[in-house]
């Protein structure tokens, strides 16, 4: 429950269009780059991890920006 308030509060206020801007697209290259050197370098099990990653990162700014269209 505290997470959920902590959530909606960060949702509503200013500091989500500096995270969603600035950050995450930051953090989603980043987590392509790792997942290209770990492909490259044949770790599947990584690049995995590196996908998976990438995936929440989209999800989030994708979910971020639906709430702020819908406010």
């Amino acid at each position: 429950m505290l997470g959920g308030m902590a959530l909606r509060a960060f949702l509503n206020s200013r500091s989500t269009w500096i995270v969603t801007a600035l950050l995450m697209p930051h953090l989603a290259s980043k987590s392509l780059d790792g997942m290209y050197d770990a492909a490259m370098s044949g770790n599947t099990s990584l690049t995995l991890v590196y996908l998976a990653a990438f995936a929440a990162i989209v999800l989030g700014i994708r979910s971020i920006m639906k709430h702020a269209l819908h406010k």
